[in-house]
């Protein structure tokens, strides 16, 4: 039988969810943004009493190909099984700015969240303002400011 975590969602506000650029080694320019959706207490806590925090978030991608790497839209638009069968090269990505986002919860946390990219290629196939499509995995990071009235006493 399934039992549900002991969680709770945790309301938040918005303190900035900036646009990340990194220069890509085959010239082109990514901006990358971190966005929360949802936040959640686990209902557990670290072995000094903070509470543990989850979260749920969206990382959205665009990219400026510099001339050379643009081609006319495939079309018709490619399938996932194309664009992953269609991979030409593994691209490195060197920061030019670069910031976490941060969320401001109901009861006195500060989230902060980043997505560090952990592989980003490009494919032979092209988006419908002929960019190359690129294949981006990110791991979000995450760093949190508890209060320390909410953390639990812990027994000795």
């Amino acid at each position: 039988m399934f039992v549900p975590p002991a969680m709770s969602y945790v309301d938040f506000e918005v303190v900035n969810e900036p646009r990340n650029r990194y220069q890509l080694s085959d010239g082109t320019i990514l901006y990358s943004r971190t966005i929360v959706i949802q936040i959640v207490k686990h209902g557990q806590y670290d072995v000094y009493g903070k509470p543990l925090y989850g979260i749920v978030a969206n990382n959205l991608n665009s990219f400026r190909a510099p001339q050379e790497l643009r081609r006319p839209p495939t079309l018709p638009p490619p399938t996932i099984e194309e664009i992953r069968d269609s991979i030409v090269d593994d691209v490195n990505a060197e920061p030019m700015s670069e910031e976490w986002s941060s969320y401001k919860c109901m009861d006195g946390t500060i989230i902060k969240v980043k997505g560090i990219l952990t592989s980003i290629k490009r494919t032979s196939v092209y988006d419908v303002l002929g960019e190359p499509v690129y294949i981006v995995n990110v791991q979000n990071v995450i760093k949190d400011d508890v209060p320390k009235s909410l953390w639990k006493k812990i027994m000795k």
